[in-house]
């Protein structure tokens, strides 16, 4: 099952960075576009991962 991380844990896998960061990288295409969920935005957890992962030169 496919896990949806919010903008806040997205913040945190981040290491704490502010809003206006993941707003940088997502309109960089750094960062996948988040989806709505009620009120959140939410991002797919492996999607994330594999973003962050290419940010690091993993």
């Amino acid at each position: 099952m496919k896990r949806l991380i919010t903008d806040k844990q997205l913040k945190e896998k981040l290491g704490g960075c502010s809003n206006m960061m993941i707003w940088r990288l997502r309109r960089d295409g750094k960062l996948p576009k988040p989806k709505k969920l009620g009120n959140r935005n939410v991002t797919l957890e492996e999607e994330a991962d594999k973003a962050i992962a290419s940010l690091v030169g993993l």
